[in-house]
């Protein structure tokens, strides 16, 4: 069994993966799956569809890593409003799915905040009293 994943990148389409056995029956159209990409990068796609035939270059066809959600976390009917979202914008898929799943849920990048802590400095005044700031 074979895949079709949304994987939050600018590239015009949807990419295909291999399904191990153990995890067949948890792909759902809307779920949620560990894929690598490129050489070292992964991310966190949505199932478009599942297919059972492979494409012509099945030799360069990964597997999911992991199923991380067996459920669907979207409507079908937000699948096919992402799709008219593409086209009328003019863009890909993984970029419409970049603008709607929050980050936490979508990818395994770093959220675009980073929460700093503050650090506590102790300053003298003149007159010999404390002053506490924040940085």
């Amino acid at each position: 069994m074979f895949v079709e994943v949304i994987v939050p990148v600018p590239l015009a389409n949807v990419f295909t993966y291999w399904v191990p056995p153990e995890w067949e029956a948890q792909m759902v159209s809307g779920g949620l799956v560990s894929v690598p990409f490129g050489k070292k990068k992964h991310y966190s796609g949505l199932v478009y569809r599942t297919v059972q035939t492979p494409p012509d270059a099945i030799e360069t066809i990964k597997p999911i890593e992991k199923v991380i959600s067996g459920k669907s976390i979207i409507h079908p009917e937000q699948l096919r409003f992402w799709e008219w979202i593409a086209q009328y914008y003019l863009c890909s898929w993984g970029e419409v799915s970049r603008m709607v799943l929050p980050c936490i849920i979508r990818s395994k990048e770093k959220p675009p905040v980073k929460m700093r802590r503050r650090k506590n400095l102790k300053t003298f005044t003149g007159n010999g009293t404390e002053q506490i700031t924040w940085r």
